[in-house]
């Protein structure tokens, strides 16, 4: 089968009918896949330099749209209707004109458009000599079309660089998401007291802490458990806060029970604020518990902990670094 304008509106509807939008950028790369497109045929352009491929799926999209089967939600993207939904229900093989043609909105939309078609290309009967400035609409139509094909380049590139950058940041988030993973499970390894000097070293950076050296002369073990940190915030002595640190023998859930006894150690050493760090998951029931509660109590996870180690680059290394720049604009002005 070859690609053209009809051939392919079938496809399209057929990759839109997850009903997420979908970029321009990406309906042209599976279409081309769909039918098996040559490289060479990937890069075709038409005399106003847009890809020849671009142009007919630009072209469906548009009749499609007139129809009311789909709709563009913002630029360069496109989405699937309810009424793009109920033509694939018709199971038709091939979509054509005349399959668009039941919607009115169609019709009229091909009768203004053959209007306009025939108000330009026929002359005007006229009596006498033609008269030179009836020329003029065809220069005028045909500078449009050069704009409006240079609009759509644009629009096909910006579209695009918004796709790149889009995937750019997914790949982040899924590495960073996989990172995290493996340093939570990390901290099930080390011994507490590495655990507890990481801590240390985390909080200080945060700012929660002065010098790592002096808060961690004051870590205690809490036995193979993890450990616990009393330590002055002030030189004075106002600000004493409890750091209650575990990366063992805590289950998947740490409930509200589990705060009750954290809370009972902070008021005996007679912290104002205290922060506890347990592996696994806080049940909601205990993060209600410690909610606008004094003395404040900050709980942190497993999950928030590894967040917080890469964010500030404790117990990561940095391997490379990429900037995502754009055209300066202003750079090539003669201002």
């Amino acid at each position: 089968m070859h690609l053209t304008l009809h051939s392919s509106m079938l496809p399209i509807l057929k990759i839109l009918s997850d009903g997420k939008e979908h970029s321009m950028v990406e309906l042209v790369e599976k279409i081309s896949d769909y039918f098996n497109l040559s490289a060479e045929e990937r890069t075709n352009r038409t005399s106003s330099g847009q890809k020849k491929v671009r142009n007919i799926i630009g072209w469906a999209r548009a009749e499609l749209q007139a129809a009311g089967c789909v709709e563009t939600p913002t630029m360069g993207y496109v989405k699937i209707t309810e009424r793009g939904l109920q033509v694939l229900k018709q199971n038709p093989d091939k979509i054509t004109r005349g399959v668009l043609s039941q919607f009115p909105e169609f019709k009229e939309w091909m009768r203004k458009k053959s209007t306009k078609t025939t108000a330009i290309t026929t002359p005007s009967k006229t009596v006498g000599p033609k008269p030179k400035v009836e020329a003029k609409p065809q220069v005028e139509l045909v500078e449009r079309a050069t704009d409006i094909a240079k609009v759509q380049k644009i629009q096909a590139e910006a579209a695009e660089d918004k796709v790149l950058e889009k995937n750019i940041q997914e790949a982040y988030k899924a590495f960073s998401k996989n990172l995290s993973s493996k340093l939570a499970k990390k901290f099930l390894e080390i011994s507490p007291l590495a655990f507890g000097k990481m801590i240390i070293d985390l909080l200080s950076k945060m700012g929660y802490v002065g010098s790592p050296n002096e808060a961690s002369k004051g870590i205690e073990r809490l036995g193979n458990d993890g450990i616990e940190v009393l330590f002055q915030a002030d030189r004075l002595g106002f600000e004493t806060i409890y750091i209650q640190a575990r990366n063992r023998s805590i289950g998947k859930d740490i409930d509200i029970r589990e705060v009750y006894r954290f809370e009972e150690t902070m008021k005996s050493k007679r912290a104002k604020k205290g922060i506890y760090i347990a592996p696994g998951t806080f049940t909601q029931s205990a993060i209600d518990y410690v909610w606008n509660r004094e003395p404040k109590i900050l709980l942190i996870d497993t999950e928030q902990l590894a967040e917080l180690m890469i964010e500030h680059n404790i117990g990561v290394s940095i391997t490379a670094k990429y900037e995502i720049k754009k055209i300066d604009t202003g750079s090539f002005s003669e201002k």
